[in-house]
């Protein structure tokens, strides 16, 4: 008889996250400035409703060269938003990347992405940053965000002024 241990065996996410640098297993690209990343039509496309639209329409200029342009955007935030797509994780997210992440995944329609973010917004509130919480909880419309990094303002104020 035969015991194996689960958490010995790589998960789906681990075996994923693996192949992403290997060459011969992306089949498009993403334009960055002048940067170019290799990636895979398939997991873009299960992950984002805004890359299957692409890439499924044939009259889609996207579909017929299997290369997406992205601007507004710098190769290191998009390599974060590749990273998610392929692990459903972004290793050492950290308030500036999260606020630079939000828009992609606003843009991308990547909802797991948009709360990933969120979720690193609030895990990074303090008093220091909760101004800047607030504001881009406002500009994405995220109101239990917008309302939690308000409290913190709204429970520092009196200290402040105090001293």
């Amino acid at each position: 008889m035969f015991f194996f241990v689960a958490s010995s065996f790589k998960t789906l996410s681990e075996d994923i996250r693996s192949m992403v640098d290997k060459p011969g297993f992306d089949d498009i690209s993403l334009k960055v400035g002048e940067e170019t990343l290799a990636c895979n039509k398939f997991l873009l496309c299960a992950r984002s409703t805004v890359f299957q639209a692409m890439f499924y329409h044939q009259g889609m200029r996207e579909a017929k060269s299997n290369e997406v342009v992205i601007e507004g955007a710098d190769a290191a935030t998009v390599k974060d938003m590749l990273e998610f797509a392929y692990t459903d994780k972004v290793r050492d997210i950290c308030l500036e990347r999260a606020v630079r992440l939000l828009p992609l995944a606003e843009r991308y329609d990547i909802a797991s992405l948009s709360g990933f973010c969120c979720e690193a917004l609030a895990t990074h509130l303090n008093v220091e940053h909760a101004a800047e919480v607030a504001v881009v909880a406002e500009q994405h419309q995220l109101a239990q965000l917008k309302e939690k990094a308000v409290s913190v303002l709204a429970f520092t104020l009196p200290y402040k002024m105090e001293n």
